[in-house]
């Protein structure tokens, strides 16, 4: 087995051909892992001690483990996102702003 990729939410690596097997990947198993070879899912499952056990078929493979969000997930960072950018537009134009700006105007006016 040859590791070509290892990163936060997604690994590779390449198996040679032989019987199919299991590849135990010290990842801690969570159901929204997802492992593929050559496009086809392979079945995961977790082992005792809590890594993934990937079923591997017995040709050559390279296996892609993926973390992949859950649409509500995705959903949830979307409206968090406008919500963030609706407060900053608030804190840059919201109704104390208006307020200062005409109390400036008024006392501009009367100085001048």
């Amino acid at each position: 087995m040859t590791i070509t990729s290892w990163e936060r939410e997604r690994r590779t690596f390449k198996i040679g051909s032989g019987q199919g097997k299991d590849a135990r990947v010290l990842t801690y198993y969570y159901p929204l892992w997802t492992a593929t070879s050559q496009g086809q899912a392979l079945n995961i499952r977790p082992t005792e001690d809590g890594a993934i056990l990937i079923t591997i078929p017995p040709a050559e493979a390279t296996v892609e483990l993926a973390f992949r969000e859950s649409r509500r997930v995705e959903i949830a960072r979307v409206i968090s996102g406008f919500g963030w950018l609706m407060i900053a537009a608030l804190f840059a134009f919201g109704p104390g702003k208006k307020s200062r700006f005409r109390l400036r105007s008024k006392q501009s006016l009367m100085n001048a």
